[in-house]
């Protein structure tokens, strides 16, 4: 039985790694940490009603408290471990720097500490960000591109992802970085730029709202859907073949095609609802980033199947069927 553990489950990746773990793995047994087990079960149930709830334990961990996080790690003794807890918003981070940066970076610290203590040197997935790049002046963004991070959240990711390279090369660890860029679901929380456009699309379709107000149209970024992501997550994880990977689209899109894509799809003008307001922007952000995934298309041939207009049906799906 290959025991696999996922912080931060109750996420949209952790939801959807469950989801696949379960379709694809025979003998498995994976252990969740979570603050919310109701919110991932409905997540789950949503993606999988059959789903077998023997192989699924929760356990509401304080990962900041080192004790608490190596006795569960000596508990569970691990095969594969995939990180995806701790702060996720960068205008949060913002707010609260010094406290951002030290819970994301002593979750990380906790949870190889406790590893190494119990000499486990199982398959390990940090989830690193393509926030790492920050004030880049590059468009197209590999796994040799500059880190420029311009703010808390992106400082603590490249923390991580330097001390996950550097455990990589020390012990000789399966430890895999993977540098995400935008990836969007159903699941995905509200005051997120993508879910913002959709959910303004809906209340304009039901007379709710007039406009949808937005810093930009023009600016392009590597948007995915989540299911397609995680799976590449899985793959590199279980099969490492490098220390780090960009996973992404590979595909360059503006707010405009998310916003008409949508609108479309309501059989709505968009051009009727947008009022543009700069003050919305980051100051700084690049006007187009996305990301060069030949490296991990060569040595997986991985590819996502969900371009941007299944990507908004799907969403826009599970939204109508929720009101």
């Amino acid at each position: 039985m290959k025991k696999i553990l996922i912080t931060g489950i109750s996420g949209q990746d952790g939801a959807f790694l469950t989801d696949y773990i379960l379709k694809n793995k025979i003998d498995v047994s994976i252990f969740g940490t979570t603050r919310n087990k109701k919110f991932f079960f409905n997540k789950l149930n949503y993606l999988n009603p059959n789903f077998e709830t023997n192989k699924v334990s929760l356990t509401n961990l304080d990962m900041l408290n080192k004790k608490e996080v190596f006795e569960f790690i000596q508990f569970v003794n691990p095969d594969i471990v995939y990180n995806f807890t701790g702060p996720s918003s960068v205008y949060e981070s913002i707010k609260n720097p010094d406290e951002s940066i030290r819970q994301i970076t002593s979750i990380f610290n906790n949870l190889t500490e406790s590893l190494i203590e119990t000499e486990n040197f199982c398959n390990f997935f940090q989830s690193s960000s393509s926030e790492m790049f920050g004030n880049t002046n590059e468009s197209i963004l590999n796994e040799n591109s500059n880190f420029k991070p311009n703010s808390p959240y992106a400082t603590a990711k490249l923390i991580n992802h330097k001390s996950a390279m550097l455990l990589n090369k020390t012990y000789g660890w399966p430890i895999v970085s993977g540098i995400m860029f935008n990836h969007e679901s159903e699941f995905r929380k509200d005051n997120y730029l993508f879910p913002k456009i959709i959910n303004s699309a809906l209340k304009i379709y039901f007379k709710k709202d007039e406009v949808l107000e937005i810093g930009s149209l023009d600016y392009k970024r590597d948007w995915s859907y989540a299911k397609d992501i995680i799976q590449a997550v899985n793959v590199i994880t279980e099969n490492p073949k490098s220390s780090d990977y960009v996973i992404g689209s590979g595909v360059s899109v503006s707010i405009r095609d998310i916003v008409e894509c949508t609108f479309d799809l309501l059989n709505l003008n968009y051009k009727n609802h947008i009022k543009i307001n700069p003050k919305l922007l980051r100051n700084g952000d690049p006007v187009e980033v996305y990301c060069d995934t030949s490296k991990l298309t060569k040595d997986y041939n991985w590819k996502p199947k969900y371009n941007l207009n299944k990507m908004i049906s799907k969403i826009l799906d599970y939204k109508l069927k929720s009101l």
